[in-house]
């Protein structure tokens, strides 16, 4: 049976060739011809940035959120309601028991890894009224050797800050000796990009195939270090690490909301409860803000600022140049590739610009207000420092921390203002010599920058603003790069770095068995024939395109706004076909699409204009979801932008075939659905796992899709507190790119079809066995 593919509507862009040979390691930053040698001067401080991160985040993520510094209550013999412990002896002690040998953390802690840290507190141990599991599998990555997990990165303080009592001092963790080069120092810490995006797991089974993600470590499995962001941290709860957090209200507008509550008014009917009762009863706020964080599932980041629950699959990185998630199309600076992906520090504090007397007043007219809207921002400062470690410290430390939250320096947020670097211009009418010009030094005082630079609201990231310039730069890199590479944009130096070492990564051989030379050929022929690659092309099988959400025009664009403000323009002229995702999702887009857009290379997805409120009126701006890569789906299974198409094994993997494998589904002997699969995880998180194979077989297959969206439907997900509800009120729903294969399970063109996509790997449509070229930019030892 030969395999046909259903379109809704013909994609406009003609098919890529299957042949095309993917980008090798960058050769130039942003454009730029520079030296070898400073070519990898840049990948290892690119490198820095994303495991060890910057920003000045530290403030915000130890003095203000206070992670894994929190207190949880346990039993104890002296009081009936329990004592409080802090956290983070808890972590100590679960790093210290990787390989076996108590009291050697501080010391290589025998070389225990982990890719999945689990945390032991007593049984009937509670945080903020909810029961605590036990064990908690945080999903955190531990490298061998470390006493902190994977992008939590410890930060020493200065010496004038070493009598704060809220620092970390490591010879009160009970981890064993200090050496004495860390005895004396007390530290901050920060949430790196790599604490996501980076992994032990490389192949996404459950279990590690690295002792450690470090360059220079020695490799494992097939795998080197610099697979360690192949699959992205599956394993990952975000909720936990929050939760377990000393201040969580910093997380209540983003990690959730009230689960039993998703109508378009929630997050405000959300924010107006929470006012109205932190100052009667703040235990019953900080408990229903947990219980919504814990509900997130592993393996998906709500970090939306929506106050409903919002979850996305952590996806895995895409380096080489291949962008499907950047923001390219959707910023005025045309030369900024990657303007909020790989430069975001996790400060929450600066969301505080959406209140009521900041960005919140100018929200009218394109959809109902957030919840920051409910709150000015000396309201919600208020209930963001009322835990804030540096907060409860004394009354002077409480309205420092007020005054610089809410922006008394010109800078809303605990951001370090010595780090902030502005960007290209934010209005598109800005003269080209400040559109050129550049901070001497580069870490200036605010006072020193000119006033319309000085002020950081939310939407900072799409008008091509930066956060900030890592204070661990090489010393006299800007200096001397200024002197050598004048075309170079310097405050964009520390984004480009980490570009070029993410470009610079090679993906990881896929280890699976049933990649025959001539199931995947056959399996191109089938992904050709079928249309497939009119809009999964190239190397990367990405068109750079933003589908559109639907043909119906009211979502597509929306009830308060015409089709396109250019009257002479058809709405629906030369768009590629609707994917038919949640709209939902991507209805807070609408207003950054017609105002922000630039016009941008589908063929590269770079942006080849600055956009702005002119080329929006000019322009079709439409909403939806940019094409998807299939560049190593055989790693980053369940599917779709919300992670719901998932079907995983009853039984351990002892299939001879892939056509037997997926052939399973005649039988009805899988499991099918999100939270049916991670609710078989929760005591043993190597138990299930959605499978590639079966999996890609669901996306494409109309009868195994029916079985997922059921499964999705069926209230099974648990709520702290005894209720359930369906992964599909959480967003979850497997819906969208409705083009179907006519075949049956385990049938010969959906095999090969799944096998070809399997194969599309560290050498895309390769044949099996072939030699890849070394691009790796650091060779395995």
């Amino acid at each position: 049976m030969r395999l046909a593919l259903i379109l809704l509507n013909a994609c406009v862009h003609p098919p890529g060739p299957l042949d095309v040979a993917p980008p090798g390691p960058p050769t130039t930053v942003a454009g730029v011809a520079v030296k070898e040698a400073d070519l990898d001067l840049l990948r290892t401080w690119g490198e820095t940035i994303f495991r060890q991160g910057g920003y000045g985040s530290e403030r915000s993520v130890t003095d203000v959120m206070g992670a894994l510094m929190g207190t949880v209550r346990i039993p104890c013999p002296t009081d009936p309601t329990g004592c409080d412990k802090p956290v983070l002896p808890f972590v100590i002690a679960g790093i210290d028991a990787l390989d076996g040998v108590p009291k050697n953390v501080f010391e290589g802690n025998g070389g225990g890894y982990t890719s999945n840290l689990a945390l032991s507190f007593p049984p009937g141990s509670t945080v903020h009224g909810v029961p605590i599991p036990t064990p908690v599998y945080t999903g955190l990555d531990v490298d061998a050797g470390d006493f902190l997990p994977i992008g939590i990165q410890p930060v020493e303080a200065p010496p004038e800050d070493h009598g704060l009592p809220w620092l970390i001092d490591l010879n009160t963790l009970d981890g064993g000796p200090v050496p004495a080069s860390l005895a004396e120092k007390r530290f901050r810490v920060r949430l790196a990009c790599a604490a996501c995006h980076y992994t032990l797991d490389v192949d996404n089974d459950g279990t590690a195939d690295l002792t450690s993600t470090k360059p220079g470590a020695p490799p494992k499995d097939g795998f080197t270090p610099e697979h360690g962001w192949a699959a992205g941290n599956q394993d990952l709860h975000f909720g936990w690490l929050f939760a377990l957090s000393e201040n969580v209200m910093l997380g209540s507008f983003v990690l959730g909301g009230w689960v039993e509550d998703t109508g378009q008014d929630a997050p405000v009917r959300f924010a107006q409860w929470i006012k109205a009762n932190w100052g009667v009863q703040p235990d019953v706020v900080r408990n229903a803000v947990v219980k919504g964080m814990l509900t997130q599932p592993r393996n998906f980041a709500d970090v939306s600022t929506n106050a409903n629950f919002d979850p996305i699959q952590i996806p895995p990185l895409y380096p080489r140049q291949g962008w499907p998630y950047n923001t390219n199309g959707a910023n005025f600076d045309a030369t900024d590739r990657d303007n909020q992906v790989w430069t975001g520090a996790l400060d929450f504090t600066g969301l505080i610009a959406l209140c009521s007397d900041g960005l919140g007043k100018a929200r009218g007219g394109g959809g109902p207000k957030g919840p920051f809207a409910v709150f000015t921002k000396s309201e919600l400062a208020d209930i963001w420092i009322s835990d804030a470690p540096a907060a409860t410290a004394s009354p002077d430390f409480q309205q420092k921390l007020k005054d610089d939250m809410v922006g008394e320096d010109g800078l809303p947020g605990v951001l370090d203002p010595k780090q902030m670097v502005a960007l290209k211009p934010h209005f598109v009418f800005t003269p080209q010599t400040v559109a050129q010009w550049q901070m001497a030094p580069i870490r200036a005082e605010m006072s020193e920058l000119p006033s319309r630079l000085r002020k950081r609201g939310a939407t900072l990231g799409p008008l091509g603003g930066r956060i900030g310039i890592p204070s661990e730069a090489p010393d006299g890199l800007f200096a001397r790069f200024a002197e050598e590479y004048p075309d170079l944009h310097l405050p964009d130096l520390a984004n480009e770095a980490t570009s070029v070492m993410l470009d610079s990564l090679a993906p990881p051989p896929n280890p699976s068995p049933w990649l025959t030379p001539e199931l995947v050929t056959y399996g191109a022929e089938v992904f050709q024939a079928s249309g497939c690659a009119s809009c999964h092309q190239g190397p990367f099988g990405v068109d750079h395109t933003i589908h559109p959400l639907s043909d119906d025009a009211e979502v597509q664009w929306g009830k308060t706004r015409l089709p396109s403000t250019a009257a002479w323009r058809v709405p629906d002229r030369g768009l590629p076909a609707p994917v038919y995702t949640q709209p939902e999702r991507a209805e807070s887009a609408r207003q950054v699409r017609a105002l922000v857009s630039s016009p941008y290379n589908r063929a590269t997805g770079q942006a080849v204009l600055r956009g702005g409120p002119v080329w929006g009126l000019l322009s079709n701006q439409q909403i939806g979801y940019k094409t998807t890569s299939l560049r190593g789906v055989w790693t980053s299974a369940p599917y779709l932008h919300d992670g719901g198409v998932a079907v995983s094994l009853t039984d351990p993997n002892t299939d001879a075939t892939l056509a037997d494998r997926l052939a399973r589904a005649r039988s009805d002997t899988l499991v099918y659905g999100t939270g049916q699969i991670l609710l078989r995880g929760e005591a043993d998180p190597t138990a299930a796992r959605a499978d590639a194979a079966l999996s890609l077989q669901a996306l494409v297959l109309g009868s195994e899709r029916a079985k997922v969206l059921a499964a999705n439907e069926a209230p099974i997900w648990p709520v702290v507190g005894g209720t359930t509800l369906p992964m599909a009120q959480m967003r979850i729903t497997g819906q969208g790119h409705p083009f179907w294969v006519e075949d049956e399970p385990g049938g010969p063109d959906v095999t090969a079809l799944v096998a070809f996509l399997l194969a599309w790997d560290d050498c895309p449509r390769d044949s099996v066995g072939q030699t890849c070229p070394p691009y790796a930019w650091r060779a395995a030892p």
